[in-house]
């Protein structure tokens, strides 16, 4: 490590003493930054750094951890609307089992909801301190 900073120093010190360090290369003498590829042609930035995730991303490959992940996430998503889907299938049969108002459906979906919303900000929250 203290070589690197010796080395380093050192070649501060000799830009400082030289004038001529100081100047930046020409085109011609540094490499391009990027490479000039046909099919970033025209694109926006956001373009190309989106063609850069993909390719990336598509050399990776899906392996098992990400068949995993996105199977399990799937199945996630799935329960969420099954849930939902399940309580307006049933909330008719219950309003007339249980002779509840219009009101109190109204009531019991709202707090369905936000039953499962303070449930799932309890398990975001609680599994971030544990895993963390």
């Amino acid at each position: 490590m203290a070589g690197k900073m010796k080395s380093f120093l050192s070649g501060k010190l000799a830009h400082a003493k030289d004038p001529d360090a100081s100047k930046q290369p020409s085109s011609e003498e540094s490499p391009p930054l990027v490479s000039a590829d046909p099919e970033m042609e025209g694109l926006t930035l956001y373009e190309k750094k989106a063609l850069l995730v993909n390719r990336e991303l598509a050399s990776q490959g899906m392996g098992k951890y990400q068949w995993m992940i996105f199977f399990l996430c799937g199945f996630g998503y799935f329960l969420d609307l099954l849930w939902a889907q399940a309580f307006g299938l049933i909330l008719a049969s219950i309003q007339q089992e249980f002779g509840f108002s219009d009101i109190d459906s109204g009531n019991l979906s709202t707090s369905f909801s936000a039953g499962l919303t303070a449930g799932a900000a309890f398990w975001l929250v609680s599994f971030d301190l544990v895993v963390a």
